[in-house]
């Protein structure tokens, strides 16, 4: 390990691996890293899979996407076609997904 001067400084404190070191309470806390967007439309795509099973949902792609910095949630525009019908057309799902503990809090239409 490296001497506390030459490890990595983050906003929080120093790292340790996954944990750090927090100034403000003076004692080692777990950091769990942010969802970035990548994971974000992975647990989108699994639930609207999951949810939708029955109509067996093909081409799952996102659509578009905001980030809610302030709620720290993923609005993500999520859409599929269901297989079955060949002549079925797209539907479009928005999926709030929390980043706090990447679930997801709600399914809508747009």
């Amino acid at each position: 390990m490296l001497p506390a001067a030459e490890q990595p400084v983050h906003r929080l404190g120093i790292w340790l691996g996954r944990i750090v070191w927090s100034w403000s309470a003076r004692r080692l806390v777990t950091y769990i890293p942010g969802m970035n967007l990548k994971n974000a439309v992975t647990v989108a795509k699994e639930h609207i899979c999951d949810l939708f099973a029955a109509d067996a949902p093909q081409n799952v792609c996102l659509e578009g996407f905001l980030y809610d910095d302030h709620l720290a949630v993923w609005s993500l525009t999520i859409g599929f076609v269901p297989s079955g019908d060949g002549q079925a057309a797209r539907i479009s799902k928005i999926v709030r997904v929390s980043e706090a503990d990447k679930s997801v809090l709600s399914v809508r239409d747009p």
